[in-house]
């Protein structure tokens, strides 16, 4: 045996009577750098992760993991890396917990029992463990010599075979109490990375994640973090070790003396608000030439500005990992051409402050954070809203402002940005506001600012910074812009207005805030007269005081009273009545226009005492023109000329529109309805009703009208807006036939300015009393002719139109009749209708026999046709069975009576009990069958026509009523140049004919296939069952001269046109294509009456051809 092996086992055995004393009570007998040699004792004679993993755990009193179960086995079928989602990687996260080698975590997220469907940082640790423990088969093949965390293909067979081969078994985790009770508790994070791979070389690789929980009803500062470098590795492997919380760095990079490093600040490294957490990660770069080390941390002491909770207990240990030697991405800022050397940089909104020209190498990255540092003066106020672009595409929140360390952190993290290999261009924009005379210069400070991960290894990329920043830019000093708003109005306005607001304006500061001391406004009016009572509003309020504005302009002044906060869009509005210096009302059709003008010299930079560099003149509103505040009145364009019946009542002898003045809203307070005596001595009851809602009405109802009707009335018509109001009366019966036209006029006043409106007089629509009519046709929508099966309750028989002309009609009673011949397959009649409420109802009859004709009559409707409109009634009817009295082959047909049992009432009350001159028929026969059949479409068997084999197929089915039998059956078969002889049908995939007598086609191209012998007194039919089908082929004995160009077969089945009347089989056979039966006689054979053709058969007229062509 030799030394390393004695010393392995003398190790071994060490461990192994450990265990043997009861390990997991034991850990208070054992200090932190007693169970490290005992580890790394155990990973120099090559012990695998999931040994070490389990002895820690018993070294520290907790038990080691144990697979047990199982669960279904899976299959992956697409490579998995961090941020993917889906069922897949819930199923990953499970297969990889049935393994205490492979497993996500012992407690919380991700371990046995509450895995997830997010691959995060756990996962591709757990995935790494699982690659390196089948490195043999993973990473071998690929060149690797280390786990990436990237589930690929390789990894991907791999857990494909040990599913399948096993299932996949779950394991339990080991919770661990958690800290409760007062004060900071600190524990490792739940995402803390679990035995990854880490790669020589990288940078900012994550070692382990702590979380901090401040229990404590204020906020505490953690100030001193002091941690432990653990595993098999030495100070150099950790060349800078960082904090951060998330993607932002929290330090400058710390180094590590004699295993250990610390962090301190007695501002606070970090913050913990009250009943709050925030958990940190300890990233650092990876020395080169570490291949095969392992490395880790633990936090051995906090120092904060509140008490630790008492159950804190050091060391607090992260995993240990493994580095690996692996090629990993790269990322380049190659190119900085942003800003550079600018000594008078304007300040202004979505500015660029930063670009790069950034190369990707290698293969694609994830970008999840990037850092820039301000290196200039300009305060973090200054510059605000900054956005981070990627070839033209924002990408991540905008940043509001700069933090207390003058950075901005583009967070990422959430959804980070795959990077392919190629150059791409980083841009950063903000706005610009303040730091008059102050600089600034964007760049990344240090590589440990950029966390790209590499897309396969999982693992951060180093950047290199070739060049990330230019030289200083100077901020100019302060400026002011004035501009016209969006919302400066443009509208008239009413003359004699007061307190008209003429123009708004923006003003805009930046470089620092401006005090502006005088600001000069000047108006241009078409009579040259000025404005009176002149006023400038700041953000709403009034700043100076009030003055007439001339033509030559008027300096308001402000004192310190108009004050312009940099990077703020501050409203200036302009005030005055519409009235001349003197108090002289402007005319309608005069215009003004204001401008505005600052001197530079009455500007103050807030902060450096200078003006801006330039005045500012000229800046015009919109020419505003003065109008009257008209309202007009016009003839509804949606209600023509009317006529109307005598004896009317509540109906519409006109509408109009009254449309608002374009200046201010307008008070109406009085309509006037002017009439000819003859035409208000035909009317009572006219009101003024709104035409959007009809219970809404204007002044008092006039019972008997007189030539001029004035309605008091109080509504408000809004600026431009419009109301439509109709004039409704009763019109008295016996007034004579003529014209009946209102006029409109009325009056009301400016709601602002109180002068007086005047509605001109608006002729309204011509009103002829005259006649009404009703006339009654088929509808649009009558049903065609129909096979119908017994035993429906509603079949749709007929449809009747009703149009109405001059007045609304309401019909009371009506007549269907139906033949007697018919009646007694009708269980009852219904009608549906549109009745007064617009609602589609139904009424329903018994049919009651009569001398020629059954009829139904019904009363008490409420069918209800506008005037000028059009209404469908629809005919139903219900069919019994057969077995309860319907008739096999009866022909069900409607009519409505034109004049008996009718009656018809019109807008007048008047009763009419007539329509038209004649009973009117439906088109439909409806004809009565037990059951019906149902021909499928046809198909090609084959492509090529021979002897012997299929040429037509067709299905046959029977409705689920019943059964139906056929006897003869015909098909056309016509050809070009072709010879085919001695049809038979089978039943597909059956071998027996059902024609007994091989036939030919005759003379008309039919070939008529007959069910058994020829003979017209064979009983042999072809049965199929209710609700089923089949399948039938025609064949050709001999086929002959296929195979020339021009060769074609032609086959379709041949129906029938026409109805016959129902009758044995032998008497049909002769004379129709199809004969088939219903089978609804009482002894059903071929011999009883209840035999017929195809006509109406469903699916007869298409679908049924199939041709064959040779070219």
């Amino acid at each position: 045996m030799s030394l390393t092996t004695n010393k392995f086992a003398a190790g071994i055995l060490s461990v192994g009577m450990f265990f043997a004393l009861g390990a997991p009570v034991a850990s208070a007998a054992l200090t932190n750098a007693q169970i490290q040699s005992i580890l790394s004792l155990l990973s120099s004679f090559g012990a695998d992760a999931s040994t070490i993993s389990n002895v820690d755990a018993s070294l520290r009193g907790v038990a080691p993991t144990a697979p047990v179960g199982g669960t279904p086995a899976f299959t992956w079928t697409r490579s998995l890396t961090v941020g993917d989602s889906g069922a897949d990687v819930l199923a990953l996260q499970k297969f990889l917990n049935s393994d205490a080698a492979t497993s996500i975590a012992a407690s919380g997220v991700g371990s046995a029992g509450s895995e997830t469907d997010y691959f995060g940082g756990l996962t591709a640790a757990a995935v790494t463990k699982f690659q390196n423990k089948y490195a043999s088969e993973v990473l071998t093949p690929v060149g690797l010599s280390a786990g990436t965390g990237f589930f690929g293909s390789s990894t991907r067979a791999k857990a494909n075979s040990l599913s399948a081969a096993s299932g996949t078994p779950s394991t339990p985790g080991n919770p661990t109490a958690p800290v409760t009770g007062a004060g900071l508790n600190v524990a490792i994070g739940v995402n803390s990375p679990v035995n990854i791979a880490l790669v020589q070389g990288q940078g900012i690789g994550e070692l382990a994640q702590f979380t901090f929980v401040n229990n404590n009803n204020a906020a505490m500062d953690v100030t001193n973090l002091t941690f432990n470098r653990i595993g098999v590795s030495t100070d150099s492997t950790l060349n800078n070790v960082y904090l951060y919380n998330g993607g932002a760095r929290l330090t400058d990079a710390a180094g590590v003396s004699s295993s250990q490093f610390s962090f301190q600040n007695s501002a606070g490294i970090f913050s913990v608000a009250a009943g709050s957490s925030m958990t940190i990660s300890v990233r650092a770069d990876i020395a080169t030439g570490t291949n095969g080390q392992q490395v880790g941390v633990e936090l051995v002491s906090v120092g904060s500005t509140g008490a630790l909770n008492s159950g804190v207990s050091f060391p607090i240990k992260g995993s240990t990992h493994t580095i690996s030697s692996a090629t990993l991405a790269t990322l380049t800022f190659q190119t900085y051409s942003g800003p550079s050397g600018d000594s008078d940089f304007t300040p202004t909104d979505s500015v660029e402050v930063w670009e790069n020209s950034v190369n990707i190498g290698t293969r694609a990255v994830n970008l999840q954070s990037l850092t820039l540092e301000n290196r200039g003066s300009a305060a973090p106020s200054d510059i605000v809203n900054l956005q981070f672009f990627v070839d033209g595409v924002q990408y991540g929140a905008t940043v509001a402002s700069l933090d207390s360390n003058d950075r901005a952190l583009f967070d990422l993290g959430s959804n980070p940005l795959r990077l392919e290999t190629g150059t791409r261009t980083f841009r950063v924009l903000a706005d610009v506001v303040g730091g008059s005379g102050e600089t600034f210069d964007f760049e990344i400070r240090k590589s440990a600012d950029v966390l790209a991960i590499d897309s396969e290894l999982s693992q951060p990329v180093t950047p290199v910074l070739t060049a990330t920043s230019g030289a200083i830019n100077t901020i100019d000093s302060a400026s002011l812009s004035i501009v016209r708003s969006n919302t400066s109005l443009s509208e008239s306005v009413a003359v004699d207005a007061t307190s008209v607001k003429w123009g708004t304006f923006e003003f805009r500061a930046t470089g620092e805030d401006v005090k502006v001391e005088a600001l000069t406004v000047d108006v241009t009016t078409s009579f040259l007269g000025g404005l009176d009572n002149g006023k400038v509003f700041l953000n709403g309020s009034q700043v100076g005081s009030t003055r007439d504005i001339a033509e030559a302009g008027t300096e308001f002044t402000f004192g310190s009273s108009m004050i312009l906060k940099k990077g703020e869009t501050a409203i200036v509005d302009i005030y005055a009545d519409a009235k001349s210096t003197t108090g002289t009302a402007f005319s309608a059709g005069q215009t003004v226009l204001i401008d505005l003008d600052l001197t530079a010299s009455n500007t103050e930079g807030v902060s450096s005492g200078d003006a801006i560099t330039a005045s500012i003149n000229n800046t015009a509103a919109f020419t505003r023109t003065i109008a009257s505040s008209t309202v007009t009145a016009t003839k509804f364009s949606g209600y023509g000329n009317q006529t109307i019946i005598a004896g009317a009542n509540s109906v519409r002898l006109g509408s109009f529109t009254l449309s608002g003045a374009s200046t201010q809203d307008t008070n109406i307070n009085t309509l006037t309805v002017t009439l000819s005596s003859a035409e208000a001595a035909t009317i009572t009851n006219l009101m003024l009703v709104d035409a959007n809602d009809s219970n809404v009405t204007y002044g008092t109802t006039r019972v008997t009208p007189s030539t001029s009707n004035s309605f008091s009335v109080n509504f408000v018509l809004p600026e431009s807006g419009t109301k439509t109001i109709n004039i409704v009366g009763n019109v008295k019966s016996g007034s004579n036939n003529g014209s009946w036209i209102a006029v409109l006029s009325g009056t009301g006043s400016g709601a602002v300015t109180g002068t007086t409106a005047t509605i001109a007089s608006a002729t309204l629509q011509t009103i002829t009393i005259g006649s009404g009519t009703l006339t009654a046709s088929v509808g649009a929508g009558d049903p065609n002719n129909d096979n119908v099966v017994a035993g429906q309750s509603s079949v749709h028989v007929g449809q009747f139109n009703f149009a109405a002309a001059n007045s609304d009609y309401t019909v009371r009673e009506l007549q269907i009749k139906i033949p007697n011949d018919s009646s007694t397959s009708i269980t009852q009649v219904t009608l549906k209708y549109t009745n007064s409420a617009g609602i589609v109802v139904e009424a329903d009859q018994a049919l009651v026999t009569g001398a020629g004709d059954g009829t139904a009559s019904f009363s008490n409707l409420d069918f209800v046709i506008p005037a000028d409109e059009d209404r469908n009634i629809d005919v139903y009817v219900g069919v019994p069975t057969i077995a309860s009295g319907a008739k096999a082959g009866a022909a069900i047909s409607v009519d409505f009576d034109f004049n008996t049992g009718f009656k018809v009432v019109d807008q007048a009350g008047t009763t009419t009990t007539s329509v038209g001159a004649a009973d009117i028929s439906a088109a439909g026969l409806f004809y009565v069958r037990k059951s019906v059949p149902t021909f499928g479409s046809a198909t090609k068997p084959t492509s090529v026509p021979s002897a012997g084999i299929a040429l037509y197929e067709f299905t046959i089915s029977a409705d689920s009523a019943g059964a139906i039998e056929w006897k003869q059956l015909t098909i056309d078969v016509a050809t070009n140049s072709v010879t085919l002889t001695d049809f038979y049908l089978r039943e597909k995939g059956e071998t027996t004919n059902i024609n007994d007598t091989l036939v030919d086609a005759n003379g008309s191209n039919d070939v008529v296939i007959i069910v058994g012998a020829a003979g017209l007194s064979d009983s042999d039919v072809e049965q199929i069952a209710a609700g089923s089908s089949r399948t039938y082929q025609l064949f050709a004995t001999a086929v002959s001269g296929w195979g020339t160009s021009g060769d074609s077969i032609n086959i379709n089945i041949v129906e029938d046109t026409s109805v016959v009347a129902v009758a044995s089989s032998a008497g049909l056979l002769a004379g129709q294509n199809f004969v088939w039966s219903d089978r609804s006689a009482t002894s059903h054979t071929t011999i009883t009456s209840d035999w017929t053709n195809s006509f109406l058969v469903d699916d007869l007229s298409g679908g049924d051809a199939v041709s064959y062509s040779q070219s």
